[in-house]
């Protein structure tokens, strides 16, 4: 009789079938006591870990593309099996990025300046997740999620990305992708929201209140937030100002859905951020980057002026579109009367900013990593909620106190002079670009609650270390 499997055989894939029907049982116990979501999302995950293993610029391509949807698929997903308090799928990216970033970061040398203050940066931050002024041990963790991860993919640019990389992902992935939020936040503006998305606009009615601006919801796209929206219209729009410089014209017509859309996010700091990105970049790319500073304070002066003539009369002459109507008010408003309480809060989120920054220094150890977030309304209760600053270097002042913030402050500086001074050196395009992107996003670059645009700028400003440290070995 023919023996189909050998004694031997059996022994040695036991093994195999252990696992196999561990991972089965378990599979089955999990959907038994309704936690399929979870199941769906730890299959996902272990799916981009495997093209990780494979392709990691790919994986890194899909990993954004996921994390720029993930408000719409959550949308949809919750819609149907409930609002969970803590969203399984919320943590797919951050956690497969940062699975990917530690990898790397525990191969690779940290040898330059930049990548230095960085890992100072996150080890500070490992170390404030312990601090009990922030209301508990869980509110530090769900801070550690909210800011660790982007700077994990710090380390996931400074491994993978080259110049080229860096313009292919940038033309090809995030312009398409700002593009088309740019139209889902058209259809929503004139044509209204999908029953889902309505469905999440109750759900956070309570919560969120800068969702609605006089009785009209602010666009958000496909994203977790407006303010999210608000980011890659002016990342998309940098991108296109940058392609009018560099000689690819056919991004210049990018801006036209672009333009009209980020104004009508009823946010007047992207205007003004993105302005000065526009002026920075034309400068730099005006007489070969020499006396830039000074082609900059020409043109910022020129420009206010324009807008200080312009924008009154917008204000009264501007036609009546619908629903959009009370969001181009509220823009224009803030943009010609920045001082004027009524109409702008240009003052409260200086006052924000001054709190923040003079909070590090009379209580130097810090609140505590999640005290900038929602996590510590959520998880802390009284006492803690409110003390995010708006802006991502306030808020290290609040967290980490004034050694971090000043950490950051100096990250900030650093990033900025070596890119212009690479740009100087080399006009390597994807510097010019990446500049513009980090202007554009100013103060936004580590903000809790965006999940996905801190990804993709720090992967730039990871790809920004790469690029000029293999420039000064050669």
């Amino acid at each position: 009789m023919k023996i189909l499997v050998l004694p031997s055989e059996l022994r040695e894939r036991a093994g195999e079938w252990a696992v196999l029907s561990a991972l089965v049982l378990g599979s089955a116990i999990v959907v038994y006591h309704g936690y399929g979501q979870l199941l769906g999302v730890a299959l996902l995950g272990f799916c981009f870990l495997m093209l990780g293993v494979v392709n990691a610029r790919l994986a890194i391509m899909v990993l954004l593309t996921y994390a720029f949807f993930d408000g719409d698929i959550r949308r949809f997903v919750n819609s149907i099996y409930g609002w969970p308090a803590i969203d399984p799928l919320l943590l797919l990216v951050p956690v497969v990025g940062s699975i990917f970033g530690l990898s790397v970061l525990m191969r690779d040398k940290v040898d330059t300046p930049l990548s230095r203050m960085v890992l100072a940066l996150m080890l500070l931050m490992g170390l404030e997740i312990f601090n009990p002024l922030q209301g508990g041990l869980r509110v530090g963790l769900a801070g550690a999620f909210f800011y660790i991860p982007p700077l994990m993919f710090f380390w996931l640019g400074r491994h993978y990305a080259t110049s080229d990389f860096i313009e292919r992902l940038l033309y090809q992935l995030v312009l398409p992708i700002a593009v088309l939020a740019a139209i889902a936040g058209y259809m929503q503006t004139f044509f209204g929201f999908t029953p889902w998305e309505q469905a999440w606009i109750r759900h956070v009615a309570a919560s969120y209140m800068a969702l609605n601006v006089g009785g009209v919801i602010r666009p958000f796209a496909f994203f977790t937030s407006s303010a999210g929206y608000g980011m890659i219209l002016s990342i998309g729009s940098a991108i296109a100002v940058a392609g009018i410089w560099l000689g690819h014209r056919r991004a210049a017509f990018t801006l036209l859905p672009l333009l009209p859309a980020l104004f009508m996010t009823s946010e007047r700091a992207p205007i003004v951020k993105l302005l000065v990105a526009g002026l920075v970049m034309w400068a730099l790319h005006r007489g070969g980057g020499k006396g830039w500073y000074m082609r900059v304070t020409l043109g910022g002066l020129a420009t206010i002026g324009l807008l200080a003539f312009a924008l009154p009369h917008l204000m009264s002459s501007h036609p009546d579109f619908g629903q959009a109507n009370a969001l181009l008010t509220h823009e224009v408003g803030g943009l010609a009367n920045p001082l004027n309480a009524k109409d702008s809060t240009l003052m409260i989120h200086l006052e924000m900013l001054g709190n923040g920054v003079l909070a590090g220094f009379t209580h130097p150890y810090g609140y505590g990593l999640g005290a900038t977030t929602a996590a510590a309304g959520k998880f802390a209760g009284e006492g803690i909620e409110g003390m995010s600053t708006e802006t991502d270097f306030g808020n290290m002042f609040v967290s980490l106190g004034f050694v971090g913030g000043i950490i950051y402050l100096v990250i900030i500086v650093r990033v900025f002079w070596t890119l212009i001074s690479d740009w100087q050196l080399r006009r390597q395009r994807a510097t010019l670009m990446i500049l513009g992107i980090l202007l554009a996003t100013g103060a936004s670059w580590l903000i809790a609650g965006l999940y996905s645009s801190p990804l993709l700028l720090w992967l730039l400003i990871g790809a920004t270390d790469a690029m000029t440290r293999k420039q000064e070995k050669t």
